[in-house]
């Protein structure tokens, strides 16, 4: 299975927020920057901070999470074209 590119992803996050009755709410990718001058202390803080974010996102949201995993993992044969080959063709 092919992966998606990022802007297959988004519309496919657009999509689900419509379903979930947020259609207002518009799903972006973004890339986040930031300096490299900080120092191991200031890198962990951030870190520890956005790991215990982590852990109440998914407290909150982690069955929601796992089904949105399990739509974007899973595929439709209808998203797959034939590939050509026919009954006679040599194989290799």
């Amino acid at each position: 299975m092919k992966r998606k590119t990022r802007k297959q992803r988004a519309q496919l996050r657009e999509y689900r927020l419509e379903e979930m009755g947020l259609a207002n709410t518009k799903a972006t990718v973004r890339t986040l920057r930031i300096t490299p001058n900080w120092t191991p202390k200031q890198a962990t803080a951030v870190y520890e901070v956005l790991d215990d974010l982590l852990d109440v996102i998914w407290r909150q949201y982690g069955q929601d999470i796992q089904r949105a995993f399990k739509h974007d993992r899973t595929y439709n044969a209808k998203d797959f074209k034939p590939a050509g080959i026919g009954e006679n063709d040599v194989p290799f």
